[in-house]
């Protein structure tokens, strides 16, 4: 990968090359959250998922470290700072949600919950993202909130056949549901119904 950082320290003051060095220790941690979320992505591909989570965590830990080099930078101007910023973002999202695709394999929902509003946070345009958070709201029963993600991915795409079979499993489990719902009313009514009137 190119670095988007290019050192000019000579003859230029101190306060110039330190910030410049600062900028660099980003990019150099870019890089190397960018080369773990490549080897999680390889071990997701043979389903080693536990690799895969491994990796993705340990790249979640290289770049999340930016922060605090960011804001130590208080004076960065926007030109300098945002090529970095926003593909660490990007890539920190991206992580966070391969995080949660590992996890949906192994059905732990409330985890791929976490961590797909982890991903958000960090990318909100991320697709693949609101899916994967769409899925584990359903398999929770969190059936509002699945449907307003669903809807939303719908209108953005609306060929996408994961969306519709997504959307489908909906309907399917609210139908579930008014059908609990309608019961357990039938048998409060029929119950009250019972009772002597005082």
């Amino acid at each position: 990968m190119r670095s988007l950082v290019w050192p000019v320290c000579r003859g230029a003051p101190a306060a110039y090359c330190a910030y410049n060095k600062q900028l660099m220790d980003l990019q150099a941690k870019l890089d190397k959250g960018t080369e773990l979320k490549n080897t999680g992505n390889k071990a997701f591909t043979s389903n080693d998922v536990k690799g895969a989570l491994t990796n993705y965590h340990q790249a979640i830990f290289y770049l999340k470290g930016t922060e605090n080099i960011q804001q130590a930078m208080g004076g960065v101007s926007n030109e300098q700072e945002d090529p970095v910023k926003s593909q660490m973002k990007q890539v920190l999202g991206t992580c966070y949600s391969n995080m949660a695709a590992c996890l949906l394999k192994e059905e732990k929902w409330p985890r791929v919950i976490d961590y797909c509003k982890k991903a958000l946070e960090a990318d909100p345009k991320n697709k693949k993202a609101h899916f994967r958070i769409a899925q584990a709201y359903i398999r929770t029963g969190k059936l509002d909130l699945a449907r307003e993600e669903l809807q939303d991915l719908l209108r953005s795409d609306p060929d996408d056949a994961g969306v519709k079979r997504e959307l489908t499993l909906l309907k399917e489990k609210d139908k579930i549901e008014t059908s609990k719902e309608k019961k357990i009313y039938k048998n409060m009514f029929e119950r009250m119904a019972k009772q002597p009137d005082n």
